[in-house]
């Protein structure tokens, strides 16, 4: 399996559009078990590693444990 990260800067744009993508190849499907809905987060440091914007700041997000199967490819885009 293998997981990237593609970040690019839409033309005259002040924001960042990052895609995060899982590839399995072909390993079968795999079942990911979450604590609550969420099921990623990203994160934004400065050059001395300090945290500087979370995805997840200010979002809630249901406090039920989630299933969710990943087949050959799964992607999402912050």
């Amino acid at each position: 399996a293998r997981f990237s990260v593609a970040v690019e800067q839409p033309a005259s744009q002040d924001t960042l559009r990052v895609n995060l993508r899982i590839d399995l190849g072909f390993t079968p499907e795999i079942r990911l078990k979450f604590p609550s809905a969420q099921v990623f987060d990203a994160v934004l440091r400065d050059p001395a590693g300090r945290i500087v914007w979370r995805w997840s700041d200010g979002r809630f997000f249901e406090q039920a444990e989630r299933e969710r199967a990943i087949g050959n490819v799964w992607s999402e885009t912050v």
